[in-house]
């Protein structure tokens, strides 16, 4: 039996002319989490695993910078690594649209982040039930399909364990196969996801079985805590 570590990339730079990039504090994150794995190396403690089988990240920038952070933090080459579009994220900006066709203001003041949650968290629900086909996506069901196949790829080809950066959307997908979570409750547990935490996942050639859930072992020290981001 192997583990699947499903990660969220670092925080992305939000509010920036480029979204899809690592942010300083991304950065941070990721080089962290590659040093926890370091450092606790041979212990027998949760989270602690710094060799893998196979790396496995979408395509986007930030998925891809993350997994570079993690590498130097780890002290491990950054190649090779197998990229797999489904891995991507969905388009946020098509699911607010879907949802609230009014253009909502880009702005990091409070008020203005809780409208566009608002509107991501109705917009999810309704494409996760049918309701809403934003422009360029696939159904909900065909994006969980590709994000699940690619864990069958890792389940199929591999025996130990394989690390997965990814995005929160795609993580949500899998919760979403796995425990049969209902639209309203998936669209919390991917708003809910933060940035470069951990998802466990035990797998054999009979399935998979949820070991951890957003979890962040690397940032729990008091100097790291001001590190933990959702955004």
């Amino acid at each position: 039996m192997g583990t699947i570590y499903l990660v969220r990339h670092g925080q992305a730079s939000f509010g920036s002319a480029n979204y899809d990039e690592l942010s300083e504090l991304g950065w941070q994150q990721a080089r962290r989490l590659g040093a926890y794995w370091r450092q606790c190396s041979g212990l027998r403690q949760a989270g602690c695993k710094p060799h893998f089988e196979a790396v496995y990240t979408g395509t986007l920038t930030r998925q891809v910078q993350t997994w570079a952070g993690i590498a130097e933090g780890a002290q491990v080459p950054v190649e090779p690594v197998v990229r797999r579009r489904a891995l991507n994220e969905y388009n946020v900006p098509a699911i607010i649209h879907a949802a609230h066709p009014e253009p909502l203001e880009k702005s990091r003041e409070p008020a203005a982040y809780f409208r566009r949650l608002q509107a991501l968290r109705s917009g999810l629900v309704g494409w996760m039930q049918g309701n809403l086909a934003p422009q360029g996506l696939p159904s909900y069901a065909q994006f969980r399909y590709g994000v699940m196949a690619v864990l069958d790829e890792v389940r199929t080809r591999h025996r130990g364990d394989v690390l997965v950066v990814t995005s929160a959307g795609p993580i949500a997908a899998v919760l979403s196969h796995l425990m049969r979570t209902p639209p309203a409750a998936t669209a919390e547990l991917n708003i809910a996801y933060r940035n470069a935490a951990l998802t466990e996942l035990a797998f054999s050639r009979s399935g998979y079985a949820l070991m951890a859930f957003n979890a962040l072992p690397h940032l729990q020290s008091t100097r790291h805590r001001r590190w933990i981001s959702w955004i």
